[in-house]
């Protein structure tokens, strides 16, 4: 890369000419020979010194932290569509005992949560009745809508109106986790089965921090995590250059999805790479799998994790090149916290400083 002096002094030619590039290809590190990688999954790469400018992006900012979101809602945000004596509305939040609990007759019960504004949502806990009677929801469905919609919608996998499994004895605590990312500002829960009488308490689990991505090497806004309107980073000396530092997942896989304009979905094009190990100016990768384009356009990545990285922060790098009409507008992560599905949480108070601290 040459001495601070040598590329100062290449950096002021290059300013001087005005018909040549404005940054010198040496500084934008452009020897074919560094982008080899070795055996096929380790790309050894140097400091970009990049001058792009830079346009809004949308990109999914991957959430690093969770909180509960019920426990300190008012009770002006909770709908319920009926209550059994004391067991009312407010009686939802797991620091309730005896629960809430539907009437007698009702043949639809459901309760729904005003979150006030909209949320990144993780997935859902519910707990039994806590008391000595025996009654717990078996299984439920989820509708949502995001602010300025009007109707609810059903949460769906692979098509089809998802089936959740909840309690199954009076003691456990059971978290279903999201497949598919939930962006939504009321959240209603449907009793479809129950034991004894559907009495029940609840939690949402809402995204609190999400990590934003370093654009060619400037930390950007955190408007970038606004996925309501279309933008994209426009490629600026035949290259674009977006890093997550500090991202996390409790698998040990990940797939992303890129999106944008005139890409080229394949190596050497385009590169996605997690962090493996550093030296100096030079940065070990281990190189994830692309593959081309299907037919809307978008790039499907997968990217393994070692079994030491799993639960940890690690750094994400995504490399773009290609001519003045490529463009990069979307980033898709699946990062989850947790594994999704149903799983029994043993240890609710460590669990929520898990989720809270990463």
């Amino acid at each position: 890369m040459g001495t601070p002096a040598e590329v100062k002094k290449a950096r002021s030619n290059a300013k001087r000419d005005q018909d040549s590039r404005r940054v010198n290809q040496s500084e934008l590190n452009k020897d074919p020979k560094k982008m080899v990688v070795p055996k096929g999954i380790l790309i050894l790469l140097c400091l970009l010194f990049l001058e792009s400018v830079l346009s809004e992006f949308d990109a999914s900012c991957p959430c690093i932290g969770y909180e509960p979101l019920v426990l300190g809602v008012r009770d002006e945000q909770l709908s319920v569509s009926s209550w059994h004596w004391a067991h009312n509305k407010s009686c939802i939040k797991s620091s309730v005992l005896k629960g809430w609990a539907a009437a007698d007759l009702d043949q639809t019960p459901w309760v729904e949560v005003d979150l006030r504004e909209n949320k990144l949502l993780g997935g859902v806990v519910t707990w039994p009745r806590g008391e000595y009677k025996i009654q717990y929801v078996k299984t439920f469905s989820i509708q949502y809508r995001a602010d300025g919609q009007s109707v609810l919608e059903p949460y769906m996998e692979s098509g089809n109106i998802a089936t959740f499994v909840g309690n199954e004895n009076k003691q456990d605590i059971v978290l279903n986790g999201f497949h598919e990312k939930i962006f939504a500002r009321h959240v209603r829960l449907n009793v479809l089965t129950f034991s004894g009488h559907p009495t029940m308490r609840l939690e949402i689990l809402g995204c609190m921090k999400r990590v934003l991505p370093y654009v060619n090497n400037e930390y950007t806004s955190p408007a970038l995590c606004d996925t309501s309107a279309e933008k994209c980073i426009r490629i600026r000396n035949n290259r674009i250059r977006v890093q997550w530092k500090g991202i996390v997942s409790a698998l040990n896989s990940t797939n992303l999805v890129l999106s944008g304009k005139f890409m080229i979905c394949n190596f050497p094009s385009t590169i996605v790479g997690i962090e493996q190990e550093s030296t100096g100016c030079k940065v070990g990768y281990e190189q994830c799998k692309i593959e081309d384009a299907n037919e809307d356009g978008k790039c499907q990545v997968w990217c393994h994790l070692k079994k030491w990285q799993v639960g940890q922060p690690f750094n994400l790098l995504i490399l773009v090149t290609g001519d003045e009409s490529t463009e990069l507008c979307s980033v898709e992560t699946d990062l989850h916290l947790w594994s999704p599905g149903r799983s029994v949480i043993t240890d609710w108070d460590s669990f929520i400083q898990r989720i809270k601290q990463v």
